[in-house]
């Protein structure tokens, strides 16, 4: 079998050209204990040369040569942008409060349409038109009662979310077996180590595992 089917990566990285660098650092004690926690295969796969170099954009960054060590090297990015307060890219995750701003938007565009206009021009707009603006409203309404996670919580969640994204994605293009509780530990321990403070809990671990793979919530 090819050896290229066995070093497949999901692409450079998304985030690592958005994100602005601070001084942190794993060091070697962590960084060792991370390696530990990944599926052997993934030592044993070496990266594309290209993929490498988008790992390490950054002055006095390490240089990975295996999958393994691209993974504990990304991770490691994430965490600075999270302690720099600089950023995770410029996705922010739906909420409440951005939903129901952007219902307001929608609803104040509409308002043209539903009063005033001239006959002319009523003719082309859907019949449905006030229905959806009724359905809007209700929407807001109910969006407005739900609980708005507090900021620090939300980037944590983005946080591991990205990567238990990239673990996962480099699992399945490479078929290593990789399983969410195996995931979960390197998160955690990557947040330990950087010092982050978490929720993850040996009582009930599916509740920060529906945090990091929100699929995983919403598929019950």
């Amino acid at each position: 079998m090819p050896r290229s089917k066995y070093t497949k990566v999901p692409g450079p990285p998304q985030p690592i050209k958005q994100i602005r660098f601070s001084t942190f650092q794993f060091h070697n004690i962590a960084r060792r204990k991370l390696l530990g926690l990944l599926p052997l295969r993934l030592h044993q796969l070496n990266i594309p040369e290209d993929i490498k170099q988008a790992a390490v954009d950054s002055p006095g960054a390490r240089k990975p040569k295996t999958l393994a060590e691209l993974i504990v090297v990304y991770t490691e990015i994430l965490t600075k942008a999270y302690l720099t307060e600089k950023g995770l890219g410029d996705f922010t995750p739906a909420n409440p409060a951005n939903v129901n701003a952007a219902i307001r938007k929608l609803r104040e565009a509409f308002k043209p349409f539903r009063e005033g206009v001239d006959e002319e021009t009523a003719s082309i707009i859907p019949d449905d038109l006030d229905d959806l603006d009724k359905w809007l409203a209700s929407r807001h309404h109910d969006i407005a009662k739900l609980r708005l996670a507090p900021y620090q919580r939300r980037r944590l969640d983005l946080l591991c979310q990205h990567i238990g994204v990239f673990l996962t994605e480099i699992a399945s293009a490479n078929q290593v077996t990789f399983e969410i509780p195996g995931m979960i530990k390197f998160i955690t321990t990557a947040l330990d180590y950087a010092g982050i403070e978490h929720s993850y809990s040996a009582e009930n671990p599916s509740r920060f595992a529906a945090r990091v793979f929100p699929k995983l919530k919403n598929s019950k």
